[in-house]
């Protein structure tokens, strides 16, 4: 996959030319998450909540093994 350069020089004058004030506008921009930015950290959270559910679903087992439900 091709990750694609974020403009924020030209996300500001997008936002400037629609209304919004130039500092406020560079602002925004400037604070842009890309979707870069957000991979490695949903990779984790979704590694965790997969070890979640196995640790529940083997602890679910076990319980039921040894007839404790």
């Amino acid at each position: 996959m091709t990750a694609n350069a974020f403009d924020a020089f030209s996300a500001a004058r997008a936002l400037e030319s629609a209304g919004v004030e130039r500092a406020q506008a560079e602002a925004i921009a400037a604070q842009t998450v890309t979707r870069a930015d957000i991979e490695p950290l949903a990779t984790k959270a979704e590694m965790r909540w997969m070890f979640g559910f196995q640790a529940a679903l083997i602890l679910a087992m076990a319980a039921r093994l040894f007839g404790l439900v």
